[in-house]
């Protein structure tokens, strides 16, 4: 299950996004057994109004959209 979401963290890692693996992916991680198919991902600010926190918005939608 966590193999299919390998190349989304390899793009993210790249790209120095700081994120968080939260929900049914993360308890599966942890070995909790789930059915969930989705992935739950939050964004990691290291302080508040941070001057790169546009841009990180910008490269996940890049990200999202397949052009990375």
């Amino acid at each position: 299950m966590l193999k299919r979401y390998l190349a989304l963290f390899k793009a993210l890692n790249a790209a120095r996004v700081k994120y968080l693996v939260i929900g049914g992916l993360a308890a599966i991680a942890y070995g909790i057994p789930r059915s969930t198919k989705d992935a739950d991902l939050i964004h990691l600010k290291r302080a508040a109004g941070r001057k790169g926190d546009w841009d990180d918005v910008a490269l996940l939608e890049k990200i999202r959209a397949g052009s990375i």
